[in-house]
């Protein structure tokens, strides 16, 4: 299939809504402040690598980023990884407080807490089940399963962020 490309296609925008902060704020946040490990990168950058031999190129999205795409491009930023599932989008236009701009973004972040919640909460549940662990054996091997709590941190962010979504901004009021 010949895909249109160039003045016939229109721009738009990947975009990545999910919280800016570390790792370890988020794991701080969360009371796991043992498993902090002073990480300086965004935990939620995100990078996409398109095309393919020496034509290979990547492209940074941080937390808040708009990424201008043609059409065509956008379509493969959604089908080659699992960016939807990671909690990145493609909008119409690159401003956050657009109400479609926000409206993608709460469903992008629940897609997102979903992941997390799965490769963070439920991996701890099945483990602890599996090997017939108790509180304090979890407790015990925090370090150990790191990656899973701080999954659930990341989970709890982007929870912070939906609520924040949710909440309706304050009226404008008419000054006295």
């Amino acid at each position: 299939m010949i895909r249109s490309r160039g003045i016939s296609e229109k721009v738009v925008y990947a975009y990545n809504p999910l919280p800016a902060g570390t790792d370890d704020a988020f794991l701080r946040a969360a009371g796991y402040e043992d498993l902090a490990l002073n990480a300086t990168e965004p935990a939620f950058m995100f990078t996409w690598r398109y095309g393919t031999g020496l034509q290979l190129e990547s492209v940074d999205l941080a937390p808040g980023d708009f990424l201008p795409l043609r059409e065509s491009e956008a379509r493969e930023f959604l089908n080659s990884t699992n960016t939807a599932e990671l909690g990145l989008c493609v909008v119409e236009k690159a401003d956050a407080s657009d109400p479609k701009t926000r409206k993608a973004a709460v469903d992008a972040l629940r897609k997102a807490e979903r992941f997390y919640s799965d490769a963070g909460r439920k991996q701890l549940i099945a483990l602890k089940k599996r090997h017939n662990y108790n509180d304090s054996d979890m407790v015990d091997l925090r370090y150990t399963y790191r990656a899973y709590y701080r999954n659930i941190a990341r989970e709890q962010a982007i929870k912070a962020l939906i609520d924040q979504y949710k909440t309706p901004a304050p009226a404008k009021g008419r000054a006295a």
